[in-house]
């Protein structure tokens, strides 16, 4: 088990029924597939980063299940965030209504805007990784559709699907190679967490009376700030830890890297059996969505943390299973205790090994710390 206050305040925070997900999925995939792997010499070597590069094909299947189908099922919603994408085009409703912006008055600053950032990425993705302007330009116009799909579904169920959206966009670009389709994919996902983030800001902000403008001025110095910091941070982590290490197994980015693979190589460039668990995992994963819409639903497994942690070390699930125990039986024992009071201590459980985290790579990098 990993005793780690982030993964235990993460099953605080995720509750009883992901947590067992996760357990359930990391032991179908340590206790009973890796050894299978191992006796048949499927995969040569007792390492994490050998198995996950064979388990991430039936995690995937069951990621992409637990992700795409319930987006499927609602349908209606992707149909009206259609409509609100047709409305703010054609200039009508609420989203362009000058009484209704930021600020109370003055033009719709949506166009303008979106112009500057189209002709940014368009001039760095040229740039920087030589793909053709309207290459870049396609990416950010399917980002912006399925941003508002996004969004449209968080306003309407309080859950962003923004994985399942970047998924989607990089299988929508892969016929243009591995980079562009990750390239694709990260800015629809991007712009759909930031949608989505913004979204909850502003309810959380007109509950406590704040004003809209000033909250559109933080989310811009949020963002300018938070290049400025997070880039030397991730550099120096990654220094520290690796990418998909069991250190840090980066579960989403060994996804992505693997649908990349298969973007590149076809289906004859898989690891021996993985297509046909890539196919498992898939039909698992429909079968589990589907039945997650009966009444009884709730008592099933979720595929999507089934498949997260076919990709992950077993002792970070357990970790996870534990920390929702103990925030069960803290409710249990003490029924005053609410969850708003559980949340907030696992906040900081997250927050504080989340700086402890930095500050150790620092200390390695550097040298400091061995």
């Amino acid at each position: 088990m990993s005793w780690s206050p982030l993964l235990l305040s993460t099953g605080v925070m995720m509750g009883l029924r992901a947590a067992f997900s996760l357990a359930l999925g990391a032991a179908v995939a340590w206790l009973g597939v890796v050894p299978w792997l191992l006796r048949t010499h499927v995969v040569r070597e007792a390492t994490f980063a050998a198995c996950a590069g064979w388990l991430v094909w039936p995690g995937l299947g069951l990621l992409l299940a637990g992700s795409f189908l319930p987006l499927i099922l609602d349908w209606r919603s992707v149909v009206r965030a259609a409509s609100d994408l047709g409305s703010l085009v054609r200039g009508r409703g609420a989203a362009t209504d000058p009484a209704r912006l930021p600020g109370g008055a003055g033009a719709n600053p949506a166009v303008p805007t979106l112009l500057v950032a189209f002709t940014a990425i368009a001039v760095l993705g040229k740039v920087v990784f030589g793909f053709h302007p309207l290459a870049a330009l396609a990416a950010l116009l399917a980002a912006l559709i399925l941003a508002v799909v996004c969004s449209r579904a968080t306003g309407e169920t309080d859950l962003a699907p923004v994985g399942q959206v970047g998924t989607l966009t990089q299988i929508l670009f892969s016929g243009l190679g591995p980079i562009l389709s990750i390239l694709a994919g990260s800015i629809s996902m991007g712009t759909s967490t930031q949608a989505a983030q913004t979204l909850w800001a502003f309810k959380a902000g007109q509950r406590l009376g704040g004003s809209p403008r000033a909250q559109l001025m933080a989310q811009v110095l949020g963002a300018l700030i938070g290049g400025i910091v997070v880039v030397p941070v991730y550099l120096v982590i990654v220094k520290a830890y690796g990418i998909g290490t069991e250190s840090l197994p980066a579960p989403a980015a060994i996804s992505w890297r693997a649908t990349a693979e298969a973007v590149r190589g076809g289906l004859g460039s898989l690891p021996p059996h993985a297509g046909l668990a890539a196919a498992l995992g898939l039909a698992v994963g429909v079968v589990l969505s589907l039945a997650a819409r009966r009444p009884w639903g709730n008592a099933l497994p979720s595929p999507a943390a089934m498949g997260i942690a076919m990709v992950m070390p077993a002792s970070l699930a357990v970790a996870a299973l534990v920390g929702a125990l103990l925030a069960w039986a803290v409710r249990r024992a003490r029924p005053s205790v609410d969850q708003e009071s559980l949340t907030s201590l696992a906040a900081g459980g997250i927050a504080g090994e989340s700086v402890m985290g930095v500050i150790i790579a620092i200390l390695v990098v550097t040298g400091i710390l061995k």
